[in-house]
């Protein structure tokens, strides 16, 4: 089995956002993250997530940081890992169908901004990159909910972690917002 794990050091980050002429706020942006992480993170207070990590080797198609033994289609296989589950929810567990119907309108709707935007490749990835952070802020709180027993000083640490979300989520909604009312003009 391959190592999938990324490792890049605060000086690396830093090198690939300075090599790609990006501000902090930009470089952050692109990952749905804020550029004062990004600052703690290159300064080395703060150490990358995995999921960060992925996102910055995603994003910049950094090949190089992932090591010489891991597949090179680790997002493809990943998607193919994921559609398969969620196949195997929708065949075998008891889904609702309200849940179904949703599921369907989530994937039609998805398909036809693809087909929709596909003469404009740098639209539809600003797009579609707006939507993943917004649902990857709503799955980073249901999994440090699910990951930490319920007390005060937790609750207090999921409620800082909804506050942030929450201003991930609001810019990309109006990322979303300016990008379909450039799409209308």
């Amino acid at each position: 089995m391959s190592d999938t794990r990324l490792s890049l050091t605060g000086e690396q980050i830093k090198e690939i956002r300075k090599r790609n002429q990006l501000s902090q706020k930009e470089f952050g942006g692109k990952l749905g993250v804020t550029h004062a992480h990004i600052s703690k993170i290159e300064s080395g207070k703060e150490n990358p997530s995995e999921t960060l990590l992925k996102l910055i080797a995603y994003e910049f198609n950094l090949i190089e940081f992932r090591g010489s033994n891991v597949d090179t289609d680790l997002s493809r296989n990943t998607i193919k890992n994921i559609l398969g589950k969620m196949e195997e929810i929708w065949t075998k567990e008891d889904v609702s169908e309200n849940t179904l119907f949703m599921i369907e309108s989530i994937l039609s709707a998805i398909y036809m901004i693809y087909k929709t935007t596909q003469n404009s490749k740098s639209f539809q990835t600003e797009l579609f990159d707006a939507i993943t952070v917004i649902l990857y802020e709503i799955s980073m709180i249901f999994a440090a909910r699910n990951n930490i027993e319920s007390n005060d000083d937790n609750n207090i640490v999921i409620k800082n972690k909804l506050k942030r979300s929450k201003i991930e989520m609001d810019a990309n909604i109006e990322i979303i917002y300016k990008l379909l009312e450039e799409y209308t003009n």
